[in-house]
C-alpha cells in the first residue's frame, strides 16, 4: 500500500540520516551504503572513487579526459539511474578543451538542463572546478588559477539561475597541498574522505552550501 511505501522511504531516510551522523563522527566509513540512491558524474577525479573503493562502480559515470561536450554520451545513462542526488565534478578537461571559459558555461548549462528536465525529483549538486598547484598550472597555463576562478564564478551563475546546489570543495587542496598527486592536479585516497563528508553535511542540512 501507499501507507506502507510512506513508512518504508521514513524509515530509510531515518537509517541513511543516521549513518551520515556516524560518518561524520568516524565510528563509519560506509560511504558506498549512504551514496547507493546517488550518481558522481565526471573525471578521473570522480572516477577515483571507484578506484579507491570509497563508492560503487554502480554509483559513477565517471572516466579520465571526460569534459562536458563528451558528457552528452552519458545522459541516458544518468536518466535510467534515476538518482536522489547527482554530484557532477567537471571543468578541468573542458578548460583545456575551451579556449573562451564562457563556452564552458554554454555547454555545461546546456548539459545540466537537458538531465535536470529529466530528472525532476533529483537533487542536483555541482561542485567547483578544482585549482591545480602552482606548478602545474605552469605546466598548463588552461588550469591557470585565474580561469579556474572564471569557471567556478560561471557555474556559480548556473547553480543560480536554474536552482541547482553549487559545493564549493576548492578549500580541501588550497588547505591541505599534501592531497595533491605528484601531477599537482589529481588527488590522493585522503582527499576522498573530506569531499564526501561534505556532502554528507549538506545531505544533514550542516553545511551551508553558497
Amino acid at each position: 500500500s501507499v501507507n506502507s511505501q510512506l513508512y518504508r522511504n521514513k524509515q530509510n531516510d531515518e537509517e541513511k540520516l543516521q549513518l551520515g551522523r556516524e560518518i561524520l563522527d568516524s565510528s563509519s566509513s560506509d560511504y558506498k551504503t549512504y551514496f547507493n540512491d546517488s550518481v558522481f558524474w565526471g573525471d578521473s577525479l570522480s572516477e577515483a572513487l571507484v578506484g579507491y573503493d570509497f563508492i560503487s562502480d554502480n554509483e559513477t559515470v565517471a572516466v579520465k579526459g571526460k569534459n562536458v561536450m563528451l558528457a552528452k554520451d552519458d545522459i541516458n545513462t544518468i536518466i535510467a539511474k534515476n538518482p536522489t542526488n547527482l554530484y557532477l565534478l567537471f571543468g578541468m578537461n573542458d578548460l583545456e578543451c575551451f579556449g573562451d571559459v564562457k563556452d564552458f558555461k554554454v555547454a555545461y548549462e546546456e548539459l545540466l538542463k537537458i538531465v535536470s528536465s529529466k530528472l525532476e525529483n533529483t537533487n542536483i549538486y555541482v561542485m567547483s572546478t578544482m585549482y591545480v598547484n602552482g606548478k602545474a598550472s605552469s605546466r598548463t597555463p588552461a588550469l591557470s588559477r585565474d580561469r579556474v576562478s572564471k569557471a567556478n564564478g560561471y557555474i556559480k551563475e548556473i547553480c543560480r539561475a536554474n536552482d541547482y546546489t553549487y559545493v564549493d570543495i576548492t578549500d580541501i587542496y588550497d588547505n591541505n597541498p599534501s592531497l595533491y598527486e605528484q601531477d599537482g592536479i589529481h588527488a590522493v585516497a585522503k582527499f576522498y574522505p573530506i569531499w564526501l563528508n561534505r556532502l554528507i553535511s549538506l545531505d544533514l542540512g550542516e553545511d551551508e552550501s553558497e
